[in-house]
């Protein structure tokens, strides 16, 4: 009987504990109290039944930087973020947005990957100078109608396989840029290293392996717009003519 009686307890805390969701960000947290969606006091969780259904969320100027728990806005139709300091966002599973702004963030990286892009009517990333690529469903899509995005940014079906390294930790150097027919790439280290040429959906267009400390590479075919070289694990942007 005893053992029954425990099993029913842990049981029901782990429901208790499955109905809540994680805020770890108080001001997050305390946005959500102004809005009415938690009570005090600042507990780093809400009431995940208190969120699923909202379909608008107004956060602005609110100085959040962490967005873990968006995740469980599975109702959002509409998102605005604008003037706080969020790093990294993945609305990959709110997968009913139709209006997004995260206007004047710190944005390292964006996931609007969510099934649901032909269905967006408003979007605006712009004033996220660390923010180079946002993934999407569809590039060509993304690029014909998401257009209030800062002149380093790019959309693609994988932006981890395009992560830019800093410009201190790279270990070549490159010329033209942009280019026409030919890539110079200049080693600054001396052992063996890998070449490999994306577009913006993430797909090699070009791989090799050298230990020459200068590279000619034929550029020729490729045709106008956006690409990234990675060298081992650095990565730079290109722009062909």
């Amino acid at each position: 009987m005893r053992i029954i009686f425990c099993l029913i307890i842990v049981f029901f805390s782990l429901q208790v504990t499955a109905q809540q969701t994680y805020v770890p960000d108080d001001n997050f947290e305390q946005g959500l109290i102004d809005l009415g969606y938690d009570s005090p006091p600042l507990d780093d969780y809400v009431l995940t039944s208190s969120i699923e259904s909202i379909t608008s969320l107004f956060l602005e100027n609110k100085s959040i930087v962490d967005m873990t728990g968006i995740e469980d806005f599975v109702g959002l139709n509409l998102i605005d973020l604008t003037g706080n300091f969020i790093e990294d966002l993945d609305l990959s599973q709110n997968i009913n947005l139709e209006r997004i702004d995260v206007y004047n963030n710190n944005l390292n990286t964006l996931n609007i990957k969510n099934g649901n892009l032909y269905n967006i009517l408003s979007f605006n990333a712009q004033l996220n100078p660390n923010l180079t690529c946002i993934d999407v469903d569809d590039v060509s899509y993304a690029n014909a109608n998401l257009l209030f995005i800062d002149s380093q940014t790019q959309f693609s079906e994988n932006c981890e396989s395009l992560s830019i390294t800093s410009t201190s930790n790279l270990i070549f150097s490159f010329y033209p840029n942009p280019i026409k027919n030919q890539l110079h790439i200049k080693m600054i280290t001396s052992s063996a290293y890998d070449v490999k040429i994306y577009n913006s959906y993430g797909q090699i267009l070009h791989s090799e392996t050298s230990s020459l400390p200068e590279l000619t590479i034929n550029t020729s075919h490729l045709i106008s717009g956006i690409y990234f070289i990675k060298v081992n694990d650095s990565v730079k942007k290109l722009v062909k003519e």
